[in-house]
């Protein structure tokens, strides 16, 4: 005759209750890298000989071609108004530096380099003969009511005459050697500029406000340089976004939208009109963020940074969620685009 078992019981739990369950370990992931770390990748970056041609493809025929867009796009995102800067110059019978009149506060046309100003002679007058006063602690207004040339001489208690910078170069051109943009965030950086503005304090907003060659590089890297598509994620303007961030932009009125006023909508969605650091550690890292922590979680360089690079060989997303550890990128890093911009003096980014 069989017998049932016996069923046991905890003494230490009352019948009828289960047993807690055992919580899984949160997976701890790695951190993102430092600026230091990323400075360094950057720093150590050699370009593929194979692939420089093409590298400078991208940059000439979509980077470096649609600047104005993007200084647009940045200026709109910021909300910076340009007519009380060195646009306007109240000195000169209030003409602005680049045109007839001053640009109004809501208008923002690209602003030529420094090398196109000087050899293009699109300033007849402003730089010579200009006498400059002594004048203490500078800021951006007070230089841009003096005019370049004066802004120059700042400091130096001297005056500004002819072609020269402050003694330093024998044209405009000489003084910075790589043409930068006069609302560069790189203008107090650049080479050959760096000590002379740095003599006399002179802050041009070095790692401040949004960058053009960070919404260049953003572009092409989620829209092939096409202004066709959301800046967010390279969905089509003629609709609002799908993929993620779904349903944008929110501009106020449904499609189609125009290319600029979906960027900015970009810009803001991700609160980068508020940043004040773009140094260049920590726009390395918003790049990446931009496209997602992916590569990050498993500890590798990202080719939306480094492909085409010595700091990239293999990995890639294939999809959303979907890792192949052998698929190869066939488009270039965002990261080697601006080292390549910078090897060609095209830009400089601070480093701090």
């Amino acid at each position: 005759m069989g017998h049932k078992k016996k069923k046991v019981t905890s003494a230490t739990k009352a019948p009828g209750t289960k047993a807690p369950a055992k919580k899984k370990a949160k997976k701890v992931l790695p951190p993102w890298p430092t600026d230091l770390e990323y400075i360094k990748l950057f720093d150590d970056c050699v370009i593929k000989k194979e692939k420089i041609a093409e590298v400078d493809k991208v940059i000439d025929d979509h980077i470096t071609p649609n600047r104005t867009r993007y200084e647009t796009v940045v200026a709109q995102a910021s909300g910076v108004g340009i007519s009380n800067s060195l646009l306007d110059i109240p000195g000169l019978g209030g003409q602005g530096l680049f045109g007839n009149s001053p640009l109004p506060g809501a208008t923002y046309q690209g602003i030529p380099s420094l090398r196109d100003i000087s050899s293009a002679n699109q300033m007849p007058g402003l730089l010579r003969n200009m006498q400059v006063p002594s004048v203490s602690g500078p800021d951006l207004g007070t230089a841009g009511n003096l005019g370049i040339q004066g802004a120059l001489a700042l400091g130096r208690n001297q005056p500004a005459t002819g072609d020269t910078a402050s003694g330093v170069g024998q044209d405009l051109n000489a003084a910075t050697g790589l043409g930068g943009n006069l609302f560069s965030n790189s203008f107090n950086t650049t080479p050959g500029l760096g000590s002379l503005y740095g003599s006399f304090g002179f802050q041009f907003s070095t790692a401040r406000g949004i960058p053009w060659y960070f919404v260049a590089v953003t572009h092409y890297m989620e829209c092939g340089s096409s202004f066709k598509k959301h800046l967010h994620n390279g969905d089509l303007l003629t609709g609002y976004t799908t993929h993620v961030p779904a349903g944008r932009p929110k501009v106020g009125h449904g499609p189609p939208f125009t290319w600029e006023e979906s960027a900015v909508d970009a810009l803001k969605l991700e609160h980068l009109d508020k940043v004040q650091n773009w140094s260049l550690g920590a726009m390395l890292h918003r790049i990446e963020a931009y496209n997602g922590a992916g590569y990050k979680n498993r500890s590798m360089n990202s080719p939306y940074l480094w492909s085409y690079s010595n700091q990239y060989t293999k990995g890639k997303y294939a999809a959303d969620g979907k890792f192949d550890p052998e698929l190869v990128s066939k488009q270039v890093g965002a990261a080697v685009i601006l080292k390549r911009l910078e090897d060609r003096g095209i830009i400089y980014i601070p480093r701090s």
